[in-house]
């Protein structure tokens, strides 16, 4: 009988152990449970942000594709009048330079000009200078022959009158006028 007590004891024994291992069990799949509840909360919120996340990362693809889209077309519009401003500015350029040729030209016309005008007037004043020594010898000479001459008119008509040229005009003749007109 003892023995009886001792495998009842035993059997006892096992008994409270497996209760409280199935106590334990059914704690930790309760709590199990709880966690499996707990992480599919999670699950779905991060699920929900993941998509919100993903929704945002769209929109702003978007918008960087559409800001890209419109810096290009500005980048463009940038690109085409410095292209335009380039072309004015060579245009510019070029005119100026042009310019510069056309002044430059000008200039040595005005040198020419002042070069041609510098001889004339050296050849005006030494015509001057020597027709002015002419003059003087002959009214040298004149003054000399007059001194010895006495000229007296035949007839009235020998007495010319001086024209505003200083050639001598005669009423008889009109030899007088045309060596006046040839002196105009």
């Amino acid at each position: 009988m003892q023995m009886r007590s001792d495998r009842t004891q035993r059997i006892e024994s096992e008994l409270q152990d497996a209760r409280v291992g199935l106590m334990e069990a059914t704690s930790a799949a309760a709590e199990a449970e709880s966690t499996v509840t707990s992480l599919r909360s999670v699950i779905e919120e991060l699920r929900r942000d993941n998509e919100s996340l993903h929704v945002q990362i769209d929109e702003f693809r978007n918008a960087i594709s559409k800001d890209r889209a419109k810096q290009n077309e500005i980048l463009t519009l940038a690109e085409k009048e410095a292209q335009k401003w380039r072309l004015k500015c060579e245009e510019s350029e070029e005119e100026n330079r042009k310019l510069k040729m056309d002044k430059a030209t000008a200039e040595k016309q005005v040198d020419q000009l002042k070069g041609r005008i510098s001889n004339l007037e050296r050849r005006i004043n030494d015509t001057n200078k020597q027709g002015h020594l002419k003059s003087v010898a002959k009214m040298t000479a004149t003054s000399t022959s007059e001194k010895n001459a006495v000229v007296t008119p035949k007839n009235a008509s020998d007495l010319g009158v001086i024209n505003a040229f200083g050639s001598k005009e005669t009423f008889s003749s009109g030899a007088g006028t045309e060596e006046g007109n040839k002196r105009k």
